[in-house]
């Protein structure tokens, strides 16, 4: 006599252990490689907070630059507006964009200065 045969219950349990123990294995690889995936994550986003302000005192110094150049711009805009109106009120809207991101970049920056 060979071995009894298995019922097509005893077939179901059995293939359902195996496809619970494949699930499970699936679901470790998963959760490991997110906790991989969020420490690479965390481990970039830290980088990129340090390289963001590498030296703070140049960035400001760049930012008044900017700052100088964007009130030059937003002045020739307005001089220039008196003979040649739409490229005038352009170069003087170009100059006033800088002048305002300009600003925001030091208030930044010097929010940054005063957190260390």
């Amino acid at each position: 006599m060979t071995g009894h045969k298995k019922t097509v219950l005893e077939k179901n349990q059995d293939l359902l252990k195996k496809q619970e123990a494949y699930l499970k294995r699936q679901k470790e690889k998963r959760q490991d490689l997110l906790k991989e995936h969020n420490s690479k994550l965390s481990n970039m986003s830290r980088r990129m907070a340090e390289e963001t302000y590498p030296r703070p005192e140049k960035a400001l110094t760049y930012s008044k630059l900017g700052l100088g150049i964007g009130y030059l711009l937003l002045g020739a805009g307005l001089l220039l507006a008196i003979y040649q109106p739409l490229k005038g009120l352009g170069t003087a809207l170009v100059g006033g964009l800088t002048v305002f991101s300009n600003r925001q970049q030091m208030k930044k920056t010097i929010r940054y200065l005063k957190r260390d």
